[in-house]
């Protein structure tokens, strides 16, 4: 059986927009632990998609295995 194994290292922070005081962003990043390479995301849904398309979209549900 082919493994296709990558290990990230994810951030995740809030930023205040400057239109208002109240509204916030979600930021997230991914640091690949092999090559040091960082992508952001501006949004879960994005950062999801971008995982899925590097495991080839093997994963037929968007669940989320957490230990």
């Amino acid at each position: 059986m082919e493994q296709n194994y990558q290990a990230y290292m994810l951030r995740v922070w809030q930023e205040r927009t400057e239109m208002a005081d109240t509204a916030v962003s979600i930021r997230l990043s991914l640091e690949n632990t092999k090559t040091g390479t960082r992508i952001g995301f501006a949004s879960m849904d994005r950062l999801m998609q971008y995982l899925h398309e590097q495991m080839g979209d093997r994963s037929s549900t968007n669940t989320l295995y957490v230990s």
